[in-house]
């Protein structure tokens, strides 16, 4: 069996050492801008990281990709700059007949139709002049962040699936991080950690499994969330306890987090 003083060197194990990423050279993140509204209600997205790099011009590169992904096949009139302007008088104006003339110079093509923004930009607008445009008519839905001492909150990474854990409400997907050590897991613990648990199942035998298969059989058994399946040798996830997770965590060859 396992104490709680035990179980709680192992949790402070795995925070230190394995789920918590610090950096301390210059890191480069790019965030994603995002704002949601209907006539009802408003809510503001604390943080959705899209990328992080330490390598300035693969940041730039990334950030400049992502601009023009974004762009090409978005709404043009639900941008709020470019809806605003159409609904203003001069100086706004004059600004959407500059823009029109920009896109009609790259493309052949106008942005206006009637004095109207159209819905897309042309198809045949190059990527380079759609960066362009991003610029001109401010209408960023990404920004690049430079870190250069360590990093000021906390994320947990998930190594099935390669990214960083985050949390799907109404309003969109966000990353689940914390100021602290504390706020990480009160965070987690508010919302599920990793989605679709139960696909999680661990095949063989405890040895083949863990450095630690006694210690691990022992956990195995204190925890209701998961089931562990002596005669088929088979671990799986019932339900999402982020306890229970990070009960076994440490003891996996391949964790869950880290």
């Amino acid at each position: 069996m396992i104490n709680n003083n035990e179980e709680k060197t192992i949790r402070k194990t795995i925070i230190r050492k394995t789920i918590i990423r610090k950096t301390t050279m210059t890191t480069y993140v790019i965030r994603e801008n995002s704002f949601f509204y209907d006539d009802s209600y408003d809510a503001y997205e604390g943080s959705r990281i899209a990328s992080y790099f330490t390598d300035c011009a693969a940041a730039e590169a990334e950030y400049k990709r992502l601009e023009i992904e974004a762009t090409r096949y978005i709404i043009l009139w639900n941008q709020e700059a470019l809806w605003n302007a159409q609904e203003a008088f001069e100086p706004e104006l004059k600004f959407l007949k500059e823009l029109d003339a920009f896109v009609f110079s790259c493309c052949g093509q106008h942005l206006l139709e009637d004095g109207r923004v159209k819905i897309e930009l042309p198809e045949n607008m190059q990527d380079d002049d759609i960066f362009e445009f991003v610029q001109r008519a401010g209408i960023q839905k990404y920004e690049i962040f430079e870190f250069e001492e360590e990093s000021m909150f906390y994320a947990i990474w998930l190594n099935y699936e390669e990214e960083w854990v985050q949390n799907e409400r109404e309003t969109g997907t966000y990353l689940i991080y914390g100021i602290s050590e504390e706020a990480i897991w009160q965070e987690a613990n508010s919302g599920y950690c990793i989605n679709n648990p139960e696909d999680f199942i661990f095949n063989g035998q405890l040895e083949c499994i863990s450095d630690a298969p006694i210690l691990l059989h022992s956990v195995l058994q204190q925890r209701k969330s998961i089931q562990y399946d002596e005669e088929n040798q088979k671990i799986t996830i019932g339900k999402y306890d982020i306890d229970d997770i990070l009960a076994i965590n440490p003891l996996l060859k391949t964790q869950f987090l880290k």
